[in-house]
């Protein structure tokens, strides 16, 4: 009988160990995407750009991410009056 009151002893410390495992693996994660996220915004450009350059910036960041390169693009983007040549 001791053997099974040992294996269910030894049970429970297993499953508190996982819970233990799992736990920090969790708070760990919730760093990095804290981390993550930091730096997101720090590597925001001060200027403010339009809503359009900006997700176009997003968008081709997340494509690089997942390992497509950006085209150029079909219609080049208008430029303002006083950078034109």
């Amino acid at each position: 009988m001791s053997d099974k009151s040992d294996l269910k002893a030894e049970l429970e410390r297993k499953k508190q160990r996982l819970a233990q495992i799992r736990e920090e693996k969790k708070r760990k994660e919730e760093e990095r995407k804290k981390k993550e996220a930091d730096m997101q915004q720090k590597k925001e450009p001060v200027q403010d750009d339009s809503d359009l350059d900006r997700k176009r910036r997003e968008t081709e960041a997340l494509l690089q991410s997942i390992g497509i390169s950006p085209e150029p693009p079909l219609v080049p983007t208008p430029m303002s009056p006083s950078s034109k040549s």
